[in-house]
């Protein structure tokens, strides 16, 4: 992943937090930008295509925000059994 779709990457995790409401302290952000990251990789047939990358962008956008506002609404459905 390069600078440029890093900082894309880095300015939707911001935003679909600030949308919600939520500040995330640097050590959460630090780990949502890693999930955030991982997922972007996983969903690209080839990784290094920055125009692949680029396009899949939006769908970042709205699978974070699918999946934020469902924590939102559903406190604790996430949790693992102790």
């Amino acid at each position: 992943m390069t600078s440029t779709s890093s900082t894309l990457n880095a300015r939707i995790v911001s935003q679909v937090h600030a949308e919600a409401e939520i500040r995330l302290p640097a050590d959460a952000l630090a780990s949502e930008l890693a999930i955030a990251y991982n997922l972007l990789m996983a969903k690209a047939e080839d990784p290094a295509d920055i125009l692949e990358l680029k396009s899949l962008l939006p769908w970042l956008e709205t699978h974070l925000t699918k999946t934020l506002n469902q924590a939102i609404n559903e406190p604790g459905a996430g949790k693992r059994e102790a």
